[in-house]
């Protein structure tokens, strides 16, 4: 195997967390690799601790709910679409600060809520919205109702 990509690959891995996943689509569709070696090479960056899915699910769902504003719903299913174990999905949901989270959720109701004022809406329709606002961002409706019924 070239020595290229191997430190290509651990570039790769280096430069932020990766999943399995992520990893093998690289080295599948980017590097051409067989699957036999492919598989021996995940295996090394496992083993030297470039790749870590558990890493890897933290910083995402970190990166997620801060930078994007996404919700445990929506995290979670981009998640389980990244093929990241049950186990790794329950430890980054874990790791987001439930305070943090509700006024992450309050601020982006808020702001859905001024956006939406002067624009001719009814008081409820302004409300539904913005519930459907915080529904596509992938908070649970229970929570997102409560934040909603608190605009004014």
């Amino acid at each position: 195997m070239n020595n290229t990509v191997i430190d290509k690959l651990r570039h790769y891995c280096r430069y932020q967390p990766r999943s399995h996943q992520d990893v093998r689509n690289k080295l599948y569709d980017g590097f051409k690799l067989h699957k036999q070696e492919a598989e021996a090479l995940l295996a090394d960056m496992i083993v030297e601790g470039l790749v870590c899915e558990e890493n890897f699910a933290k910083s995402f769902a970190h990166d997620r709910h801060r930078l994007n504003g996404w919700g445990m719903k929506k995290i979670e299913d981009k998640l389980k679409q990244r093929q990241l174990s049950g186990y790794c999905i329950k430890l980054a949901l874990l790791e987001i600060d439930s305070e943090d989270y509700n006024k992450q959720m309050g601020r982006l109701a808020e702001k859905k809520w001024d956006k939406l004022q002067g624009k001719g809406f009814h008081h409820m329709v302004r409300k539904q919205k913005v519930m459907n606002y915080l529904l596509q961002k992938g908070y649970r409706s229970g929570e997102a109702w409560e934040k909603v019924r608190q605009l004014n």
